[in-house]
């Protein structure tokens, strides 16, 4: 039936739409973690070398399990500058991501590395909101298919009353 297929095709038009919207969704969400991500190691990266100078691994200690208290925030770890842990190494990380960030120091203006900072980031949060956008979508298409069903069957009947009385 041509009402049947126009709505077949608005459905799928309506479904790409939807997909579209899913991915760009989740690109926007992959992008805003990966730059939690830099910001934190940064913020870390200028707090560290100060501790470190001071040998204060306790304090760093105590910096890398605060941020690791954020949701999307796996573990973070700090090196010296022989790659040697100064914090507590995750035994199973649980990151899907990782940020690395030299700790750099100025000294008669030369930079020399001094350690660096390790962020394992987790995708918990975006898996999440992939998944609610998906069974809504999934919510939306269903409805949009039983209302094209319903209107395609409310037509027939129609018809199909007026061509018994006559008036078709």
């Amino acid at each position: 039936m041509i009402t049947s297929d126009y709505q077949q095709r608005q459905t799928e038009d309506f479904v790409h739409l939807l997909q579209e919207e899913k991915a760009a969704e989740e690109n926007l969400l992959r992008r805003s973690l990966d730059q939690k991500g830099r910001l934190l190691s940064d913020l870390m990266a200028q707090t560290a070398v100060g501790l470190i100078f001071n040998y204060d691994y306790e304090t760093l200690g105590q910096i890398a399990d605060n941020a690791a208290n954020d949701r999307d925030i796996a573990y973070v770890v700090f090196y010296g500058s022989d790659a040697s842990a100064l914090t507590a190494e995750p035994q199973d990380s649980g990151a899907d991501r990782i940020v690395r960030k030299p700790i750099m120091h100025s000294a008669y203006g030369e930079e020399q590395q001094i350690g660096m900072v390790e962020v394992g980031l987790r995708e918990d949060s975006i898996r999440v909101a992939v998944d609610k956008l998906e069974q809504r979508m999934a919510g939306v298409v269903d409805d949009s298919r039983r209302a094209n069903a319903e209107a395609t069957s409310t037509i027939v009947q129609r018809i199909v009353v007026f061509a018994l009385l006559g008036i078709v």
